[in-house]
């Protein structure tokens, strides 16, 4: 089984191990991690597997905090 992860920071052995006995506990199959580097989501991780995806970065939350921002700046500037 392979599990695409996007990842900020290039991963050290501790993360990889940490990795490795997470999946050996959740999952029957062995499982391949296919590490990309990606400082632009900031933090977090982005999960892909099996056809799914799941973006739970830092760099997703900040993007959609601004953008309600924005949205809520726009709204008062037409109640204006």
């Amino acid at each position: 089984m392979k599990v695409s992860l996007t990842i900020a920071f290039k991963p050290n052995q501790e993360l990889i191990s940490t990795l490795s006995s997470w999946a050996k506990e959740n999952f029957k199959d062995k499982v391949v991690f296919d590490i990309t580097v990606d400082p632009s989501i900031v933090g977090g991780a982005i999960v892909e597997y099996n056809g799914l995806y799941r973006d739970e970065s830092l760099g997703k939350v900040l993007d959609e905090a601004f953008r309600k921002r924005e949205i809520y700046a726009n709204i008062q500037r037409l109640l204006r």
